[in-house]
């Protein structure tokens, strides 16, 4: 059985394409995303994938300078996209989309967790760094309570608590050990003090 013809293209029907470089890139740009968009709402991929996905289009690009982004702005296919925009420090957004990229690259060799090392960062065993980071905020509450025991819920005419006092007060407010208020503060006092003199 023979082969079918292919479909005949009139040339003079097709778009033209842009002189002007950056429009090249924002058309390419646009139908990249497009064609991402089409495979979120087919359930090909999910939201999460689909914006990975951009991003690690976009973000090589503008951090290396190529690009503007007033310029990728102009690719966005979608009135919301280029009206709600946020301004955040490009080597936040490298450190999420390196290790997304390592993880497309790698096929089936490396899962998500394995590239982005979120469960375990120092060894096996080791809980997973959600869990390191509810104990760090706890503890930085915990630090926040003594330095407001030790210098701030006091009058004028009053003397302030001694560390010590601090850390029974805090221990009792937070039902832990007196120990536990001292390694908090320890680990984060400076920090605490420095932003409530800030508030303040």
């Amino acid at each position: 059985m023979a082969n079918p013809n292919p479909p005949e293209i009139n040339i003079e029907n097709l778009p033209d394409e842009p002189s002007d470089a950056t429009q090249r890139f924002q058309k390419r740009l646009r139908y990249r995303i497009l064609s991402s968009v089409d495979a979120y709402e087919k359930g090909v991929i999910n939201a999460a994938f689909m914006a990975f996905e951009t991003l690690g289009t976009l973000m090589p690009l503008l951090c290396a300078g190529y690009i503007k982004h007033e310029d990728v702005k102009g690719a966005y296919p979608f009135d919301s996209w280029r009206d709600q925009t946020v301004t955040i420090p490009a080597e936040l957004f490298e450190a999420i989309i390196r290790p997304f990229d390592e993880y497309r690259s790698a096929g089936n060799s490396k899962s998500l967790d394995a590239c982005f090392g979120f469960e375990r960062i120092t060894g096996q065993g080791k809980p997973p760094m959600k869990k390191v980071q509810i104990q760090r905020d706890r503890m930085r509450k915990i630090a926040a309570s003594v330095a407001r025991e030790r210098i701030f819920l006091v009058g004028v005419d009053e003397t302030p608590n001694s560390l010590e006092r601090a850390y029974a007060l805090t221990a009792e407010e937070h039902n832990v050990s007196t120990d536990t208020a001292r390694r908090a503060y320890k680990e984060f006092g400076k920090w605490i003090i420095q932003s409530l003199q800030t508030e303040c």
